[in-house]
């Protein structure tokens, strides 16, 4: 894609969805320069510190899908890898204080698939983010 078709496609979007993608790209910014910088226990001191700081709204179950399609495509679109870590605590973060949004991490209990962790965050059971394969083991749960 070019920058004029780039440029074309933010042109169209409600102010809403310019909004969204931009709180998006902040925040999976800061998280993903974060878990690169930091050994993970401080990284998951200072997330809990931060969204406690900064506790946001819930977000109603009608704008979920608003805040993934945020998240996924300000992933795809920032300048450094994003995967389903970054994105998951992305989401989790702006979907507001909610007790039944969780973020799952597992690892793939295939034997033969090479060893890998992943993300996901559900809702009241449902994933909302990371399609969960059926080969990955929850290992760790963050309320």
């Amino acid at each position: 894609m070019n920058i004029l078709t780039g440029i074309g496609k933010w042109a169209k979007l409600s102010n809403s969805r310019k909004r969204n993608w931009l709180n998006a790209a902040f925040v999976l910014l800061l998280i993903g320069l974060a878990l690169r910088l930091l050994p993970f226990a401080k990284f998951k001191s200072y997330y809990i510190k931060t969204t406690s700081r900064f506790p946001r709204k819930p977000v109603k179950d009608a704008n979920i899908g608003e805040v993934v399609w945020a998240v996924e495509s300000a992933a795809q679109k920032l300048p450094m890898t994003l995967l389903c870590l970054p994105q998951a605590l992305a989401v989790k973060y702006l979907l507001g204080v909610a007790d039944d949004v969780v973020v799952h991490i597992g690892f793939n209990k295939e034997p033969t698939k090479d060893f890998q962790f992943h993300a996901w965050v559900e809702k009241q059971g449902q994933t909302v983010i990371g399609s969960l394969p059926t080969y990955y083991q929850p290992l760790w749960v963050w309320n």
